[in-house]
């Protein structure tokens, strides 16, 4: 009787491991990130999508004013500059700068202005 007890405990330490390693995969397999698929419109003339979301990445297709383009998500580069993932067919995406493009529902670029004030205090005790 001792023994299917104590092969009842290693059964259940050896399932409560594999699920403590099962979950650590899955973990850093599914990076999941919630991002809502929308439609942007081309703004400038023309804009590139790059293979990267950086100036220096390989040019994979073109598009002009106008376009359609299907965002599927967007991230800042090492510069605080933001790029769209879009479709470029099917299979294969790519980045276009978010300047370049506006969202659906938005209304075009949003500028924020930050506003500092000093003030300075002199003694006029006359204690010099």
């Amino acid at each position: 009787m001792r023994y299917l007890g104590m092969m009842k405990k290693q059964m259940l330490a050896g399932m409560f491991a594999f699920a403590a390693v099962f979950m650590m995969f899955m973990v850093n397999v599914m990076d999941v990130q919630a991002y809502i698929q929308t439609e942007g419109t081309v703004v400038s003339d023309s804009a590139v999508i790059r293979k990267e979301p950086n100036t220096n990445s390989n040019v994979i297709a073109s598009v002009m004013k106008g376009d359609k383009v299907t965002i599927n998500n967007e991230e800042a580069d090492s510069n605080g500059v933001v790029w769209y993932k879009v479709f470029v067919d099917a299979e294969t995406l790519g980045y276009v700068r978010g300047d370049l493009v506006q969202k659906a529902g938005s209304t075009g670029t949003t500028t924020t202005t930050t506003t500092t004030t000093t003030t300075t205090t002199t003694d006029n005790s006359g204690n010099d």
